[in-house]
């Protein structure tokens, strides 16, 4: 769903009039690499001589970046002849010195510019020359990228085999390109794991690749068809993805709209009683009563709109209806979120 351009305001861009400022908070102590001590000589009104300490001084940070240049180590490698038999020996490099001419952080740099910040092989070479001057071809920063990408791969696949082991897994997939070619982005999240990948289809065989043969845990994910194949007690709809639905569903007219918006209401119930109850301040008892009616609204509700004329908002809601179980997998499975 787009969301809808604002309306202009007629106020200035900003901080308005009246609005609490919110002051930069300062770092910790341990953090501060200098300190400057900075006192008044003369008093301000009579200008007698000051002396003594404060105990509480007013504290203010400046936070500055050193001049960045490249660390450039040449290492020289001579040949020697053996005196003895005649043969020439050259010097080996010493251990965890790379054979290219780019050091570990130097290509972790690189990688980070083209692969986290998105940038185009030439930027990057562009930010190099001109904060490193350090002077580097598209070429090498493919080779770079290359060999990050193998000595990453066991430590993804290692990844991969723990996401999928999980009791539940957050799913989800978004536009992406790759090599100026049309791809999709999936991540699989967990408490303490988050995987991404690339691929070149947003498909049921697809989810199933990325989630493996044998999982055994819930997936959390919005109601993309892909995951369609997965038992409805194996699933959490996200209900950030269906309040759009049923914000979408409210927008329409007569019964179908009343629908909408009574889906929306328990929806945001919903959300209330959760947070409340992550904050401690119910039970899981009292959470327990506070979800039992707003289920047998939804339920309600979902089974007026299915009963309605065939359209998108009956095919909508029933489709929610065969999903039922996807809806409240949250209240049985420990960790696993609305």
């Amino acid at each position: 769903m787009h969301r809808r351009p604002k309306s202009p305001t007629g106020r200035k861009p900003g901080g308005q009039k009246g609005h609490k400022g919110h002051s930069r908070a300062l770092v910790s102590p341990e953090r501060v690499h200098e300190r400057k001590e900075l006192k008044p000589t003369e008093c301000r009104k009579c200008h007698s001589a000051l002396e003594g300490e404060d105990s509480r001084p007013r504290r203010h940070q400046v936070v500055e970046v050193p001049p960045l240049a490249a660390h450039i180590t040449e290492y020289r490698l001579h040949r020697l002849k053996c005196a003895q038999c005649g043969v020439r020996t050259r010097a080996q490099l010493p251990a965890g010195v790379p054979s290219g001419c780019f050091g570990p952080n130097l290509s972790a740099l690189l990688v980070f510019l083209t692969g986290r910040m998105r940038l185009s092989k030439r930027e990057a070479r562009e930010f190099l020359v001109e904060a490193l001057a350090v002077s580097v071809s598209v070429g090498s920063i493919s080779a770079v990228e290359a060999r990050a990408s193998a000595a990453l791969g066991g430590v993804y696949q290692q990844a991969e085999s723990f996401v999928r082991t999980q009791p539940w897994v957050h799913m989800d997939e978004t536009g992406w390109r790759q090599a100026r070619l049309r791809a999709w982005l999936w991540v699989r999240a967990t408490r303490k794991v988050s995987v991404f990948r690339v691929a070149p289809t947003r498909s049921k065989s697809e989810a199933q690749e990325q989630l493996g043969p044998a999982f055994a845990g819930v997936a959390i994910t919005d109601r993309f068809a892909g995951y369609s194949w997965m038992d409805s007690r194996q699933r959490q709809l996200c209900w950030a993805h269906l309040l759009r639905d049923f914000e979408a569903l409210s927008q329409d007219e007569g019964l179908a709209g009343l629908v909408g918006r009574g889906l929306k209401a328990q929806a945001w119930a919903l959300f209330a009683s959760w947070q409340r109850y992550q904050r401690g301040h119910l039970n899981a008892w009292n959470y327990g009563r506070k979800l039992s009616p707003v289920k047998k609204r939804v339920l309600g509700l979902l089974r007026l709109g299915a009963a309605l004329a065939p359209s998108r908002p009956s095919r909508q809601c029933a489709a929610l209806l065969k999903l039922w179980p996807a809806l409240w997998r949250f209240t049985r499975l420990e960790g696993v979120e609305p």
